[in-house]
């Protein structure tokens, strides 16, 4: 009886957890912030929802659902997998939220709950839904919107990437963002800070650097662009292997006052290089900022079965790119190929000029050493018969 009570809060303990990040927790109105959410199954579950609550008028947009069903309303925010979940399982999803520009000071918070069905073999009542909290990250505090930070943002769009971007709303063109990935860590001070990054799309492995204050969490956002990025002007040079933005803190934060010896881990496909006909010791990580692409110290730490990895030093964190000197043996081998084409059709007649008249000569010496033998011997004969009359 006392189980029958307690419903389903009797079946979930322990069963299913669900964990919030929020990138920004103190961001301005006009602001937006990235949250992500880790779904995780010590049991065997199906049917698995998350349900978000926001305050009234903060805008959610989707980023990545892992595959679920995504429904957004004015105050909730819902997904939805149609799925069988095995024990050990982690679903994620992440979200942006857009806080507007009317909003006033103070602390709003967002809550949710995750849940799912329990297997009807391991169904204790008749209403078998395991539904649990949310925890993690659930206050963000806002303050005033400045006009600063708008012109800002479209100075940077226009112009360059410089010392550091926003781990909020960078600016990009949302089209050109395949995939964005958002990892948080605390800042403490003389600490090496260290984000690492997953997502198959995405060809950073990590970011690193050495906090020199006490900073607490700072974001780190990873944009992997379909091409190159909203804030240059131009694309990187050479053949390029992926196009990035990465920004590290509030824009402002990623300066030598707070951080010291930032460096890029990132990987290269084999595939490419093979496909490209280039070796590890091409490859090259560029960043856009004042106004130009410029060309990293970049080393190879090692290889796999299947890529390469390197590391890279950057004084700032804006657009990136990974590229390789272009190849051009195609225009190169068709200049050949037309060099030849042009050399048998100048040689050839010629050859053909000078053997006629060689055979000739060879020819008419012969003929003449016979007539004149011809001769001799015809007047020969005719001096004799002459005589002997």
């Amino acid at each position: 009886m006392i189980l029958f009570l307690c419903g389903t809060n009797a079946l979930c303990s322990g069963e299913i957890t669900a964990t919030r990040s929020i990138s920004d927790t103190s961001v301005d109105a006009g602001d937006t912030f990235t949250v992500t959410i880790d779904f995780y199954f010590n049991d065997q579950m199906t049917g698995p929802k998350i349900e978000e609550s926001l305050p009234i008028g903060w805008v959610v947009n989707e980023v990545d659902s892992g595959d679920a069903y995504f429904k957004s309303s004015t105050t909730k925010s819902m997904w939805n997998w149609n799925s069988d979940i095995s024990s050990g399982e982690t679903l994620s999803i992440s979200y942006d939220v857009t806080v507007p520009n009317s909003t006033t000071n103070g602390e709003y918070s967002i809550s949710g709950t995750a849940s799912a069905y329990v297997p009807d073999s391991q169904a204790l009542v008749e209403d078998d839904i395991c539904e649990v909290s949310i925890t993690g990250d659930t206050q963000v505090t806002v303050g005033e919107a400045s006009s600063s930070s708008s012109s800002s943002s479209s100075s940077s769009s226009s112009g360059g990437g410089g010392g550091g971007g926003g781990g909020g709303t960078s600016g990009e063109v949302y089209e050109n963002i395949m995939k964005k990935e958002v990892e948080s860590v605390f800042i403490n001070k003389g600490s090496s800070s260290k984000y690492e990054f997953s997502a198959d799309e995405n060809a950073i492995d990590y970011v690193q650097f050495t906090g020199l204050k006490n900073s607490g969490q700072i974001s780190t956002t990873i944009e992997v662009l379909n091409a190159r990025s909203t804030f240059a002007d131009s694309d990187a040079p050479g053949l390029v292997y992926q196009n990035m933005n990465i920004w590290v803190g509030k824009v402002g934060f990623a300066t030598s006052d707070n951080i010291e010896d930032p460096v890029i881990g990132f990987s290269v496909k084999k595939e490419w290089l093979e496909e490209n006909g280039l070796s590890s010791d091409e490859v090259i990580l560029y960043r856009y900022s004042d106004d130009v692409w410029n060309e990293l110290e970049t080393s190879v730490l090692s290889e796999a079965d299947t890529c390469v990895y390197f590391e890279s030093k950057t004084l700032g964190f804006s657009p990136f790119a990974i590229a390789a000197p272009a190849k051009e043996e195609t225009v190169v081998s068709s200049s050949a190929g037309e060099n030849v084409e042009e050399l048998r059709s100048t040689s050839e007649p010629i050859e053909e000029e000078t053997s006629t008249p060689v055979e000739s000569s060879q020819s008419s010496p012969g003929f003449g050493v016979l007539i004149g033998i011809a001769g001799v011997i015809i007047a020969g004969i005719f001096i004799t018969m002459k005589g002997r009359r």
